[in-house]
């Protein structure tokens, strides 16, 4: 017998090696097809950059997925053979899914020392014990990440709180609050996370300060004595008109973006990929933007360390995030006292999403869809980029030379060549100002004229816009020269002496209006620093005058300014019950200093130099009302603080261990991490949307509780023991029923056991034949579907070649019509008795002159002209049948289906069959009339070559 043929196992049962080996090969199919596709669809008319696409990462560590999987080490850049680089790739194969009620970059690892090449992580890690960050300020977010790769880090958005793992592995918790596993993590782990988001309102970060931690200004501003002078020369360039560090962090973040390309086939030369990229690289991607950034920051002692891990990933569904290999991502977090680490990211958005967007397309074949930003500003903040960082529309962007890219002086705008601090061109404020005789900002005494009509007198000049509590310079002048040693008065209290360029320093009072003027010459006045506290050391500083013993001439020239009243207030934490909030109180960017703040008319406290401070809720959910005031400033806001609710999902009957679903909402809204607890005892924490599946106990009533933000809530299920019993009753009565009716009739308990064991047994084997059959009947549907389109093929290419004519059409359709309703019925009645001889209702004919199974599908073998039939299944070597050697369909199929009753249902290959013997007469019947009608064709053909 021919090895390449298909074979007929002799035993009783299916060929399990046969279907082992089919199913290696399966995989197998399924593994390269995975290998190839992503390499013939990175080539054909794509762009030349495309091809400079990696899409093999072997990473840092156990599991080989590049930003699944950070070291404790990491490089900056790479050259453009480097395929393990996870930040430059563009596979979009699938690394792990998050359900979660907002968008957030999902951070797997920070690193805090810079080594002129690279970064490093300077710590040990610590086991996860719990909250890792239970003094984190700001709102909360529930989340849930199911891994679709191995992984040792978990994502997380930051400030990750708490981490519930579903398995036993050990957690720990690197310096920067990454959280990571003890051993690989396989695909298919879930965990639910919780985290508090950082506040992103501009006045919040604007008026931090620098107090920082000695520990973080330490380890976070550090540099290695290599690094090239040149970058600190160039960041002090492009941050010389910022006078915070947020503003510095801004104007550096809009430099990279402006004046730095996106690329993912950049490369550097030499040791330390900064300097490269800052002065002789034109683009890059993500590991020099961030890298570059966080060491520009650190010249000018500004705490930042570089952050690795993924973007929000493509938005799959309701709050539902896809995240891919090809959002791999690196960005900076830079230090705010009271805030806490802040993400910017300076790498070009759309440049990034432009990239990810073609290469899904490309290999995907389907629309890339980014969440749209969910951290929104607060109403006083200017709203975000893509990247989502937070920016203020006040600071532009500086050029090489310190100048906006329009050409305008950077801190200022271009329309009206006005600087944002409210001073024009030459120093003096533009707006605001009236004088007692002129409108404007220079004030020119009247009262005294000189011969030729040219005012003689002071002149005030401001060089900014006055706000409430910000320091401003005052500069008083006669005809041009600086008056020198006189009292500068600002709503009549004298606060400086003129020095010899006729300025004085000052802070603009808590007032709806500011007035300059001038005390009578030769009296000064005792200035005194007033008692505030300490004042940080980028904050302006503020004096006040005690005791002048001044009199204040009318009759003196002077300048008004009407003054903004009005405060803002921004919130830094949970605006839930019983939660500790910090308000941040500010006139046009400027802290309120020593403002009275009240909850609902009651004081519960001051603001400091920075203008914040902190207080706590009130413990009853409602509306309550936020207020901020001195002297004629103020400002308020109302809050809502919601209540905290329970329901719950349970059977219609309730048991004991049966289970429910518990729904926690704040509001309206649903309220992930609130622990349950049933009976006192702790028994889940929500989930992101706010539910959580519990047990009921083995008891009369449960009282199921939600506790959290100091509220309670609560629900309970009461009759489950009740329920339990009636149903243990009804069981017992009908199982007595039963019973009661056998012994009436003489049958014994026993005997109605057995008869119910064998009639489960006859089902099995039924069922068993049901699905073998139906699998049968299956693919004789399909193919008729097949021969229908070899028929209708047939028919075109006839009626094409005028060889069929149109009127043959409907004959040749019943004919069609009329085979298959005959087929169908044969396969139906053949189901039948199959079904039928496994239940033991009929038993197989027992014809001498049928052949067996083994018999007719040998013959049938001899007919097939596929070689190495070995490799091709039942239903393929069928088909090449009917469709290639121009068998009939009919028998064709019932030798078919008798191979599969042998191969899969468990027959014999010694049974005889008559509709097999029936199948192959037929088969070699049709043979011979193809031969014979052979012959008569060859002989016709050579006929007509001989004429």
């Amino acid at each position: 017998m021919d090895d390449d043929r298909t074979t007929l196992n002799t035993g009783d049962g299916p060929s399990f090696g046969r279907v082992i080996l089919a199913c290696c090969c399966v995989v197998a199919v399924i593994l390269s097809a995975a290998l190839v596709a992503p390499l013939s669809t990175a080539i054909g008319d794509a762009p030349a950059d495309s091809l400079v696409v990696f899409e093999a990462d072997s990473g840092s560590g156990p599991g080989g997925l590049g930003a699944l999987t950070p070291g404790s080490k990491t490089s900056v850049g790479g050259g453009v053979t480097d395929d393990s680089n996870p930040y430059r790739s563009l596979d979009t194969e699938v690394h792990f899914t998050v359900e979660s009620p907002e968008s957030a970059y999902w951070r797997t690892g920070s690193y805090a020392a810079y080594s002129g090449s690279g970064w490093e992580q300077t710590t040990d890690s610590q086991p996860y014990t719990g909250d890792i960050s239970p003094d984190a300020r700001g709102e909360r977010m529930t989340y849930r990440v199911s891994l679709k790769a191995s992984a040792t880090a978990l994502p997380t958005a930051w400030r990750p709180n708490t981490v519930d793992l579903d398995s036993d592995t050990n957690l720990v918790v690197t310096e920067g609050r990454a959280v990571t596993a003890s051993s690989d993590l396989a695909a298919g782990t879930t965990y639910t996370a919780e985290s508090t988001r950082p506040p992103r309102n501009t006045d919040v970060l604007r008026t931090a300060g620098t107090g920082y931690p000695a520990s973080v200004q330490s380890r976070y501003t550090a540099l290695p004595d290599t690094l090239s002078p040149r970058i600190a020369s160039l960041t002090a360039d492009i941050t010389a008109n910022a006078s915070t560090p947020y503003e510095e962090a801004v104007a550096i973040e809009r430099y990279l973006e402006s004046n730095k390309d996106y690329s993912l086939s950049a490369s550097h030369d030499g040791d330390d990929p900064v300097s490269s990229f800052l002065f002789e690289m034109d683009d890059g991607y993500c590991e020099y933007f961030a890298s570059s950034m966080a060491v520009m920051l650190r010249t000018q002692d500004i705490p930042a360390r570089y952050v690795v891990g993924y973007s929000s990933g493509e938005l799959t569904g309701d709050n539902t995030y896809t995240v891919r290999n090809m959002n791999a991502h690196a960005w900076v977090e830079v230090y705010f006292p009271d805030v806490g680490w802040v993400r910017f990211d300076p790498t070009p958005g759309q440049a990034r999403l432009d990239a990810e967007r073609t290469a899904f397309e490309r290999q995907e074949d389907g629309t890339y869809e980014t969440p749209a930003t969910t951290e929104t500003p607060d109403s006083t903040t200017t709203p975000t980029s893509e990247s989502q960082t937070p920016t203020d529309a006040s600071t532009p962007t500086p050029s090489d030379d310190g100048t906006t890219a329009d050409g305008s002086a950077d801190g200022g705008t271009a329309d009206d060549g006005t600087a944002d601090d409210g001073t024009t061109d030459d120093g003096t404020a533009d707006e605001g100002a009236t004088g007692d005789e002129t409108d404007g900002v220079d004030s020119d005494d009247t009262d005294e004229q000189t011969p030729g009509g040219t005012p003689s007198g002071p002149s005030f000049s401001l060089n900014r816009t006055p706000v409430p509590g910000a320091d401003v310079t005052v500069t008083v002048t006669n005809s041009g020269d600086a008056v020198l040693d006189r009292t500068v008065l600002f709503n009549g209290e004298p606060v400086g002496v003129t020095d010899i360029e006729g300025q004085v320093v000052a802070t603009v009072p808590y007032a709806s209006n500011l007035t300059v003027s001038l005390a009578p010459e030769g009296e000064r006045a005792s200035l005194i620093a007033a008692d505030i506290g300490p004042i940080p050391q980028d904050s302006d500083a503020s004096f006040s005058v005690r005791d002048p013993a001044l009199s204040v001439s009318t009759s003196n020239s002077s300048v008004s300014y009407p003054l903004n009243t009005n405060a803002s207030l921004s919130f830094v934490g949970s605006k839930v019950t019983a939660s500790e909030l910090l308000v941040v109180a500010t006139v046009d960017t400027v802290p309120i200093r020593d403002a009275r703040v009240s909850v609902d008319g009651e004081t519960v406290g001051r603001t400091d130099a920075t203008g914040r401070t902190e207080f706590t809720l009130p413990e009853e959910p409602g509306n309550v009302t936020i207020t901020v005031s001195r002297g004629e400033i103020s400002g308020e806001q109302s809050l809502t603080l919601d209540a905290l609710s329970i329901r719950i999902d349970r059977p219609s009957i309730p048991l004991p261990y049966s289970t429910a679903t518990v729904h926690t909402t704040l509001g309206n809204e649903s309220a992930g991490g609130v622990p349950v607890s049933i009976n006192g005892g702790r028994v889940a924490t929500t989930g992101p949307n706010g539910s959580a599946t519990v047990t009921l106990p083995l008891a009369s009533s449960a009282r199921i509780v939600a506790a959290r933000y100091g509220q309670t809530s609560t629900t309970s299920v009461s009759g489950m023991l009740l329920n339990a019993g009636a149903l243990f009753g009804t069981v017992l009565i009908g199982v007595g029923a039963v019973f009661g009716t056998a012994y009436r009739r003489g049958s014994s308990p026993l005997a109605y056991l057995s008869a119910l064991r064998s009639r489960a047994s006859a089902l099995l084997d039924t069922l068993l034949a049901v699905l073998v059959s139906g699998a049968g009947l299956a693919d004789t549907l399909l193919d008729g579907f097949r021969a229908l389109h070899v028929r209708l093929r047939t028919v075109v290419q006839g009626v094409v070649d005028r060889t069929i004519a149109l009127g043959e059409l409907p004959g040749l359709a019943a004919a069609w019509v009329t085979a298959r309703l005959a087929r169908l019925r044969n396969s139906g009645e053949s189901v039948t008795e199959r079904v039928a001889r496994r239940a033991g209702v009929i038993d197989d004919p027992l014809d001498p002159e049928a052949r067996t199974i083994r018999d007719c599908w040998d013959e049938f073998r001899g007919h097939v002209t596929v070689p190495k039939q070995a490799s091709r299944t039942p239903g393929e070597l069928a088909a090449h049948a009917v469709e290639a050697d121009g068998l009939p369909a009919e028998p064709v199929f019932v030798i078919r289906d008798g191979f599969r009753d042998v191969e899969y249902g468990g027959r014999s290959p010694t049974d005889r069959s008559e509709q097999m013997t029936r199948a192959m007469a037929e088969i070699r019947t049709a043979i011979d009339d193809t031969d014979a009608g052979g012959d008569e064709t060859d002989t016709e053909i050579g006929g007509e070559d001989d004429r």
